[in-house]
């Protein structure tokens, strides 16, 4: 971050903000029911301030063989972060590994929508001499993928 004069941002891990143990400040969206739970986003950069809060990115991230209503909650939260009230947040990304195909499904989220066009398949290798290597990147379709959503 501040390698591209974003000093006033930080990438957070799972953050969900309590100040003060004031238990109002902590980030809530509503679940199924619309009850308002507390939120716990895999990753998240933006200013810590509270007078002028700034929301760039939030991160999902699971693996294929998750359950099917787990990463529908996930798409659902960062569709609820991105949409206009309360968190703002710029730009959401769901991002899905599947080892056995040795593939990452990336999907970004604006304005509370899924931006479909922009969806892509990354399909990778892992060597020993340089970890995990990208081999080539591909808009996703998907009719014609057989990757479990």
């Amino acid at each position: 971050m501040e390698k591209n004069d974003c000093n006033n941002y930080y990438a957070d891990i799972e953050f969900n903000r309590v100040i003060k143990k004031a238990t109002n400040k902590v980030k809530r969206l509503p679940d199924e029911k619309r009850t308002p739970k507390h939120i716990f986003t895999d990753i998240i950069v933006h200013n810590r301030s509270e007078e002028n809060p700034d929301n760039l990115l939030a991160i999902e991230m699971k693996k294929s063989t998750a359950r099917g209503d787990a990463k529908e909650r996930d798409k659902n939260r960062l569709s609820l972060l991105t949409s206009l009230y309360p968190y703002k947040y710029k730009l959401g990304v769901y991002y899905k590994i599947n080892h056995d195909e040795s593939q990452i499904l990336v999907e970004f989220y604006q304005t509370r929508r899924k931006k479909s066009t922009d969806s892509r398949i990354i399909e990778y290798k892992i060597t020993e001499e340089r970890g995990l290597e990208f081999i080539r990147e591909r808009l996703f379709d998907s009719d014609e993928y057989n990757i479990p959503i």
